[in-house]
């Protein structure tokens, strides 16, 4: 009688296949949140800049027209 042991290469291949997918659909889930979290870190970072970018000029702005107006008395 050969009946399948727990050493046969046979009787294993079944979990391994099983904890390979499974391995690699929580890989997948882990890279697919990873590149969520990133994304969404960078288009923060990108706003901020942005954001900070324009009140520069702005400020930049409002200090040319402080400089160009005349102050004097007029008549």
């Amino acid at each position: 009688m050969n009946r399948p042991g727990p050493a046969d290469p046979a009787a294993r291949a079944p979990k391994a296949t099983s904890l390979r997918r499974r391995l690699l659909l929580l890989s997948i889930v882990v890279l697919a949140l990873s590149l969520g979290i990133v994304g969404v870190a960078l288009n923060s970072a990108f706003l901020r800049s942005a954001e900070a970018d324009i009140a520069q000029q702005m400020e930049t702005w409002s200090y040319l027209v402080l400089g160009a107006t005349e102050v004097g008395r007029e008549a």
